[in-house]
């Protein structure tokens, strides 16, 4: 059977990356965080469109995410390091004056696991446990964009009298990360991936 990776794997896998990591800082102590981000391109998360419909007396959430991934998050991938992506998804009351009351703070949790031997990749739910396997970073970044009929909260609990809002984000777990790289991505932009919320009226 394919061996996915383990935490041992990982530990190999990052050590490379934390040296290079650790001999970059030494070379250049002085570089400035705003210019490693521009430097960076057009990485990180972007939520480019969020909706709730209902299905039965639920509503559910279709959206879709952009994760584009520094070439440092792809590089670790590539070499057996996992990364966990946290989708948050919010349905709040607005209270107008007053603070608004969230009725539902919902997080999804992805886990991206990598086959070293097989070239071969895994996004697992974290929730369910189910997995999906796929042959390339690119359909990974695909797939993991795609959130479909995703429940959120039954339809009962919005009055009609109300205003509801929702709102959407992604963002990296640095804290999933094997312990050697969490110090350098604490202090990289490459790292330090989150879309912000995006946010809509519920209607």
């Amino acid at each position: 059977m394919p061996r996915w990776q383990s935490p041992d794997l990982e530990a190999r896998a990052a050590r490379p990356l934390l040296w290079l990591a650790l001999g970059a800082a030494a070379l250049f102590p002085a570089a400035d965080p705003a210019a490693a981000q521009t430097a960076s391109g057009n990485d990180g998360f972007v939520v480019e469109h969020a909706a709730l419909r209902t299905v039965g007396g639920t509503y559910v959430v279709d959206a879709r995410i952009d994760f584009a991934f520094s070439e440092d998050n792809l590089e670790a991938m590539r070499n057996g390091v996992a990364l966990t992506v946290i989708v948050d998804i919010e349905v709040r009351r607005e209270r107008g004056r007053w603070w608004d009351e969230t009725l539902v703070a919902r997080e999804l949790r992805y886990r991206i696991e990598t086959n070293v031997l097989t070239d071969r990749y895994r996004i697992r739910n974290l929730h369910d446990g189910s997995a999906r396997n796929h042959r390339s970073l690119e359909e990974v970044v695909e797939a993991l964009g795609r959130l479909e009929s995703v429940p959120v909260i039954a339809r009962e609990r919005l009055s009609a009298d109300a205003r509801y809002a929702a709102r959407i984000r992604a963002r990296l777990d640095i804290e999933a990360l094997p312990s050697p790289l969490r110090p350098i991505a604490y202090l990289s932009p490459a790292w330090r991936l989150n879309s912000g919320w995006f946010e809509w009226r519920v209607e």
